[in-house]
């Protein structure tokens, strides 16, 4: 009876596994296509209608330190043609009338016409202009999605990128490793050098979300418009404002 039930529970676990597909564990080098098409989907989240994502960059002092000793996080939002990013003391702001960016740390507030908001892809740079840099392109398939390994040809200021991808194609970390070395404390001249790593995480990918227009797009909260005149506004009285607009 024993052996009855320890036979009948090995069959069972069998064909519970079998149930699963394996994943496979090693790197395959991929074509420049392939790799266009993937970018492709990463890319296509932010041609929502809508969407916001969360980010955090992370910087390290070397390639393989395991803690970060420096991170910051930020937002983006797209609705319609309306755009907002706040990042590393700096805002970008665009809605019908204006793109608007404003640096917290020289006080200033930069005007410009709109651009195509389809074109903007927050920290995922395109990728695709890094191509003719790739010394080979290599994927390895994950029980999460997948991961791509991006070698770039000797002296250039970047080693390699390191992307994780989610099961929808979307990419949930980018790390990327610098092939040139910094100073580990810039104010001290005998302080050591080491090459760092510096990784974003997309903390949240949201879509189809409403979106309050007068807490991001409204460009009274940072000036308002009065015969002609544009002067600083609210929490941003005390910046000076360029307007770099062409007239159209």
């Amino acid at each position: 009876m024993k052996r009855q039930l320890q036979y009948t529970l090995m069959l069972l676990a069998a064909s519970f596994l079998a149930g699963f597909k394996s994943v496979d564990n090693s790197w395959q080098e991929i074509t420049v296509a392939d790799y266009d098409k993937i970018v492709d989907v990463a890319e296509s989240f932010f041609k929502q209608t809508t969407c916001t994502v969360e980010y955090k960059m992370e910087s390290f002092k070397t390639h393989t330190d395991k803690n970060a000793h420096d991170a910051q996080f930020g937002k983006a939002i797209i609705s319609g043609k309306n755009m907002y990013s706040n990042f590393l003391g700096i805002k970008t702001i665009q809605n019908k009338n204006y793109r608007i960016v404003i640096d917290s740390v020289d006080k200033t507030i930069l005007i410009a016409n709109p651009v195509n908001v389809t074109e903007y892809k927050p920290l995922i740079e395109n990728y695709k202009v890094f191509k003719k840099y790739f010394a080979s392109i290599k994927k390895l398939n994950t029980v999460e999605g997948f991961k791509l390994e991006l070698n770039f040809k000797e002296k250039l200021k970047i080693k390699k990128i390191m992307l994780d991808v989610n099961k929808d194609g979307f990419i949930k970390k980018t790390s990327s490793y610098l092939n040139v070395a910094i100073s580990e404390n810039p104010a001290n001249e005998k302080a050591p050098k080491s090459k760092p790593r510096i990784e974003t995480s997309f903390l949240s990918y949201k879509k189809n979300v409403t979106i309050d227009y007068k807490k991001y797009f409204d460009e009274a909260i940072y000036f308002i418009v009065k015969n002609g005149k544009m002067t600083p506004n609210g929490n941003y009285k005390n910046y000076t404002i360029s307007d770099t607009r062409i007239k159209q």
